[in-house]
Parts: C-alpha cells; sequence; structure tokens
C-alpha cells in the first residue's frame, strides 16, 4: 500500500510514541544502512520541496528493530508490500514535494493520506540523469 503525504506530523509521532528505528538507505542498496532521528523525516520532506523533478539518494526505513544491509528501493517495497515485514514501512520522497509512505497495511497515520498506488520507484538511470540536472543547474 501506498500514501501520499504533504505533511509528516502524524509519522513522526506515530514513529516516537512507538519508539520506533529509523535507518536511512540508499536507494540502489550499495551501502549500508545507518540509524538516524525520526528528524530526518521532517528533514526528508523539506528536501521534497527543493527536488523538482530529481529524486533523493535515499529512502527511510522505520521498524521497530535495525537489521544491517540493504536493498534497493525498488526491492524493498517489493518485500514490505509483501508482507514479510508487518511491522515496518518505508518512506521515500516524491520528487515534486510530499512524502511517499509504503507498507503492507494501512496505518492510522495513513488514514488522512491519499492513496498513491500510481507511485514507482525510480530506476537508478532516471536517479542518475536527475543527479545529472542537480549539478549543471548549480
Amino acid at each position: 500500500m501506498r500514501f501520499f503525504h504533504k505533511e509528516c506530523n502524524a509519522i513522526v509521532v506515530w514513529v516516537k510514541t512507538r519508539n520506533l528505528k529509523v535507518a536511512k538507505v540508499d536507494c540502489d542498496g550499495l551501502t549500508g544502512s545507518i540509524i538516524v532521528s525520526e528528524s530526518e523525516i521532517e528533514e526528508m520532506l523539506r528536501q521534497s520541496n527543493e527536488l523538482w523533478g530529481a529524486a533523493l539518494p535515499y529512502y527511510l526505513k522505520v521498524a521497530d528493530t535495525f537489521t544491517e544491509g540493504a536493498l534497493s528501493l525498488s526491492n524493498a517495497t517489493e518485500l514490505v508490500e509483501s508482507g514479510v515485514e508487518k511491522a515496518s514501512f518505508l518512506i521515500a520522497a516524491y520528487q515534486d514535494g510530499g512524502l511517499i509512505t509504503i507498507s503492507n497495511a494501512q496505518f492510522e497515520f495513513q488514514k488522512q493520506a491519499r492513496a498513491a498506488d500510481w507511485w514507482r520507484p525510480e530506476s537508478r538511470s532516471v536517479r542518475f540523469l536527475s543527479r545529472l540536472q542537480r549539478l549543471f543547474r548549480s
């Protein structure tokens, strides 16, 4: 299940009240994940409003425990939606501002969000082109 959020307060409260772990993960799954603060959710939302169609090179995985290693965003999306990791969800920046949350079931914080079944993880080549665009804009 995929949901589009224009604000993140409900997500942050959900994470804090359940003492969930937030990991920052490379979208291509090439480098290991690192534990970050839930404030990274707010930072991701802020950055999403400045992307202008480009993509962030990372996503966030939220779960009750932290596991080392990394999956690409595409593979992680499949795994989470399959229900193998029922207590976890993913957060990705939407390129035109906002956040996408990905889960196997609808959590309370997703009830006020819009369905985002139209969203798909970007391929590596699209992210590479996005990075080039940002480089040449500078």
